[in-house]
């Protein structure tokens, strides 16, 4: 006797799964229609990476900058602070000191009034270049306040954006959120997680007329411990996550701009992954700045690479025009990519000389050297000699901030005043 209680629980199983595979075909096709035009991001199925759903509840902060037709856009990077705002004056010549970048920033914005200016800064900046294993209750108080001010003093360089680093976790929790909860300037950083989480927003977004500029903060390793709950991950692992977000936000001719505290060649990781970030700030090794001249190198026909002098004692300046695409760049940094072809070229020659001599990790760690030269090399040749019509004209240029520029009194001076009235503390 055929039970029909039973047939018609079946039957709307079936009707309820068929529903579910017509949903489910629908869901696929109208995802593959809406990332026909983004850039891909190449990953793998590997546990390796963290799962999508890292930045689900994140919306960027969006900041529109006016502008004009003719506006340039004028991009300006500085690195790794560690809570200076005075040069340390035991050099002959000093560089460095915040009264003097503000001075300097006044010359380039009077210059060219109509430039939009987009003002970054990342690495360490709060915490001060050596913490003792177990700062002291007064330690961690002075470094508070003179943090404080620091901020105050970055809000006159008009600064947009911080991308905080590891070693800025140095002094606990507390310490930085006194110091983000001082100032309206937005913390980003993608890959510090609290407790399995973005601790801060992972990017911001500028909209300059028909251009969007999206601004990614990342931080290196952290080579120190961290109070209980942080994290610093590699950015390969949330990069996929990462990027899938920001193309949901933002179009697909949208500027990349990774302001980091990340060593070039975990950068040309990211490149690996994502081919079209256009420029990456970060901490340039020594091979990277013998291998590049004053501070920059052109990695592709798309991507740049930038690594300010530390101790914000360097300003790197980009000028872009403001226009939708940013396919390709092309400028007077062009030289400076054939330059380093033939320096990595060189820098190759020399590592397989060493091989010779060289056994166990010292010959896998020249393998590895050899390899980011050669990566570096075939990068660099993709360099236009001739710019097309969709290339970017790009003007970079870098300045040292000397003394130059302590002609006057500004909107700072006070705060170095104060600054320096504070105690020293060392342990």
């Amino acid at each position: 006797m055929l039970d029909i209680k039973r047939y018609q629980n079946v039957s709307c199983l079936g009707v309820f799964l068929s529903m579910c595979l017509v949903l489910l075909l629908v869901h696929e096709t109208h995802g593959q229609a809406n990332q026909t035009d983004q850039p891909e991001i190449i990953k793998n199925n590997s546990a390796f990476y963290i799962h999508s759903g890292l930045y689900d509840d994140f919306s960027a902060q969006r900041i529109r900058l006016e502008s004009t037709p003719d506006s340039v856009i004028s991009l300006i990077f500085s690195q790794h602070r560690s809570l200076e705002v005075l040069p340390c004056g035991c050099s002959i010549i000093p560089y460095g000191g915040i009264d003097r970048e503000f001075n300097l920033l006044q010359q380039w914005r009077s210059n060219d009034p109509g430039q939009v200016v987009i003002n970054l800064t990342s690495g360490t900046t709060f915490t001060p270049q050596i913490v003792p294993p177990n700062p002291s209750r007064e330690f961690v108080d002075i470094a508070s306040k003179k943090a404080v001010l620091l901020m105050k003093g970055l809000e006159a360089l008009e600064l947009n954006a911080v991308s905080i680093g590891s070693y800025d976790l140095r002094l606990g929790k507390e310490f930085l959120d006194q110091i983000q909860n001082s100032s309206a300037i937005p913390f980003v950083n993608a890959n510090i997680l609290y407790r399995g989480k973005p601790y801060f927003d992972p990017y911001i977004v500028f909209q300059v007329g028909k251009v969007q500029i999206v601004v990614i903060g990342l931080s290196g390793s952290a080579n120190s411990e961290l109070e209980s709950g942080f994290e610093v991950v590699h950015p390969k692992r949330i990069l996929p996550a990462l990027m899938s977000k920001v193309f949901e936000e933002v179009t697909p001719d949208a500027l990349i701009v990774f302001s980091s505290s990340v060593t070039e060649d975990v950068m040309i990781e990211v490149l690996d992954q994502f081919p079209h970030s256009h420029i990456l700030a970060g901490t340039g090794p020594l091979e990277c700045v013998k291998g590049s001249v004053g501070g920059y190198s052109q990695h592709s026909d798309k991507s740049l690479f930038l690594s300010p002098q530390p101790l914000g004692t360097e300003l790197i300046r980009i000028n872009l025009p403001l226009q939708t695409r940013y396919r390709q760049f092309y400028g007077n940094g062009s030289g400076r990519a054939r330059y380093g072809i033939e320096y990595w070229k060189k820098e190759s020659e020399s590592l397989v000389e060493q091989l010779d001599f060289a056994s166990g990790e010292q010959r896998k760690e020249i393998d590895r050297q050899l390899l980011a030269a050669k990566r570096r090399q075939d990068a660099m040749s993709t360099v236009p000699i001739n710019p097309s019509p969709q290339t970017v004209i790009y003007k970079i240029d870098s300045e040292r901030i000397s003394g130059e520029y302590s002609h006057q009194d500004n909107a700072v001076s006070s705060i170095v005043s104060e600054f320096s009235n504070l105690p020293y503390v060392s342990k």
